[in-house]
């Protein structure tokens, strides 16, 4: 059988290309949110790297707390990771990965944000009733800033990999 030469609707050899499964722009959206959530994380990361103290508590500085620094140089290549996934997940160029691949690290992202948060929502919930002490500038960090922050790209990243999850199986039954 010659190259690209047809057989029963399939065509064989180089010219052999996936169909495209059409896609709603509506399940984009939340991939796309995800990826100005994960530059806007990196950029805010690097700024206090770089010994900015726009939104941190008063007084806190990276630089004499070791732990906060190393967490901030981690973050930021991290946060350009899942900026990356987030697109891999809506672009042409992501299905040159494996779809399981994809959809275990979307998944694992998204459980990873929302458990960092998870610890927050007794304090909310008591903050709520109106039965918390008074908040420590740190305190108000973490409750009103980081931690809705990692619950928010915890849901998103979900719905990002929800809605690849649904597409591409829709794809993968097309072909």
């Amino acid at each position: 059988m010659a190259e690209g030469q047809e057989t029963s609707g399939v065509v064989v050899g180089s010219a052999t290309r996936r169909p495209r499964a059409s896609r709603n722009w509506l399940t984009t959206i939340p991939a796309y949110v995800i990826c100005g959530w994960g530059v806007m994380f990196a950029a805010a990361h690097l700024y206090w790297l770089l010994g900015g103290t726009l939104g941190l508590p008063p007084g806190l500085s990276l630089f004499a707390k070791k732990p906060l620094l190393v967490i901030d140089i981690i973050a930021v290549p991290l946060c350009l990771i899942a900026t990356l996934l987030a697109l891999a997940l809506v672009r042409p160029w992501g299905q040159r990965f494996p779809r399981r691949l994809l959809l275990v690290t979307a998944w694992g992202g998204a459980a990873l944000f929302v458990f960092h948060a998870v610890p927050a929502i007794p304090d909310w919930v008591i903050l709520a009733l109106g039965r918390h002490a008074a908040l420590t500038p740190m305190d108000r960090f973490d409750l009103f800033l980081y931690e809705p922050w990692f619950l928010v790209g915890g849901i998103l990243f979900g719905m990002a990999a929800w809605c690849f999850q649904r597409w591409s199986r829709d794809r993968d039954a097309d072909t």
